[in-house]
């Protein structure tokens, strides 16, 4: 294991503390491509649900306000949330995944 493979497993583990950010920042300031690749594809698996999530909010939200929209909202609302639950669960298995590269090779 080596700081490459931190570096790029820190930018998926961080959706338990700062999901944007590490990511974005790794993103940013890092000049290796190995770790660049995997903050980019971190940041994109961290935006998603966060955008699933606002969107579940609208549509629930406007099922309330408007009776005949209820069940579609509701519908939405599960469908994004377990969309939003296996982007999480893929953010863990990635980190763990890139834990476990060996990297030696030059990408």
């Amino acid at each position: 294991m080596n700081t490459r493979n931190i570096l790029a497993s820190l930018s998926y583990f961080s959706i338990f503390f700062a999901p944007i950010l590490i990511p974005l920042v790794l993103w940013i300031i890092t000049n290796d491509r190995y770790v660049a690749r995997h903050a980019k594809s971190a940041l994109l698996s961290h935006i998603v649900p966060t955008v699933f999530l606002v969107l579940a909010i609208v549509f629930f939200m406007s099922g309330v306000f408007f009776i005949q929209n209820v069940f579609v909202g509701i519908a939405l609302f599960v469908i994004f949330g377990l969309l939003s639950l296996i982007l999480f669960i893929w953010n863990i298995i990635m980190g763990i995944k890139v834990l476990q590269e060996n990297t030696s090779s030059a990408w």
